[in-house]
């Protein structure tokens, strides 16, 4: 599920101004390549700031923040028995994380 769902209101900047606009739907292909996909917002009356080619800035809120032990796919070591990684101290011991 995203984390941006319709219904949920964005923060939208142009031309120095900022606004909240609500999200109307979103577009159910994205893009894998990009990982983007289209969001409709339903702007407020602006007088003036909104017109064809005009550029915006859109906030998203994706979510929460986090903090998570992240590690490159090939560091983990996948047996039978478990998932491991294994760290490089400075003395170059190395130590395994279960």
């Amino acid at each position: 599920m995203r984390a941006i769902q319709p219904g949920h209101v964005v923060d939208v900047t142009t031309e120095g101004r900022q606004f909240t606009a609500a999200v109307h739907s979103i577009v159910p292909a994205g893009d894998p390549r990009s990982q983007s996909f289209e969001v409709l917002v339903k702007a407020p009356p602006v007088e003036g700031l909104l017109a064809p080619g005009n550029t915006v800035q859109v906030v998203l809120p994706l979510g929460t923040p986090q903090r998570r032990l992240s590690v490159p796919r090939d560091a983990l070591i996948i047996r039978a028995d478990g998932l491991y990684v294994y760290r490089v101290t400075k003395e170059l011991r190395p130590s395994v994380w279960t």
